[in-house]
């Protein structure tokens, strides 16, 4: 069984058809029935019924659903963990959640790059949650975040505070209950 076959097959529960998955996959309807057949040959059970409004999945397609969605999750983790050991001591991947780069010193930043040249850094922005996903799944070797994490995998630590005023115009009730 091949994890391509499977995540098609993802697509397909999840789409309820196999038209919209195959744009998604970006292969023929054909092609993608032809996958989700030879998967059913293999496995020896049928993983959908077709049906006038869509594809309905079996028991089977339901257990192969729940199981292989985690199962591929940590297909995912291994290859991420296996490419950090790669590109150890030459690479780090940091997130920061929305906004916070309007506040981080990226002179800092800079600074640390200065010291490590042979440091390749690469920064994405993200929302909180998906910055501390990515962390745990160690597809981000650091992340910046607004506020309290609620991981206890994660350490974390406050680096600053920042005031925040509130402008308003003149005639502007000035209670905001």
């Amino acid at each position: 069984m091949d994890t391509k076959d499977l995540r098609a097959f993802l697509r397909v529960y999840e789409e309820k058809s196999v038209n919209k998955a195959a744009k998604q996959l970006f292969i023929t309807p054909q092609g993608l029935s032809r996958v989700i057949h030879n998967l059913e040959t293999d496995l020896g059970t049928t993983l959908f019924m077709r049906t006038p409004s869509g594809m309905l999945p079996t028991d089977s397609g339901v257990y192969l659903y729940e199981n292989s969605r985690t199962l591929l999750q940590e297909l995912d983790a291994l290859e991420t963990g296996i490419r950090r050991f790669q590109n150890q001591g030459s690479r780090m991947e940091i997130g920061f959640s929305c906004g916070v780069l309007n506040v981080f010193p990226l002179q800092k930043l800079e600074a640390y790059k200065q010291q490590c040249p042979a440091l390749v850094i690469q920064w994405e922005e993200a929302s909180n949650q998906e910055v501390i996903d990515k962390v745990l799944k160690r597809e981000l070797d650091v992340g910046f975040v607004i506020g309290q994490m609620g991981s206890r995998e994660l350490w974390g630590k406050e680096l600053f505070h920042i005031q925040l005023s509130v402008l308003v115009y003149e005639g502007q009730p000035k209670d905001f209950k």
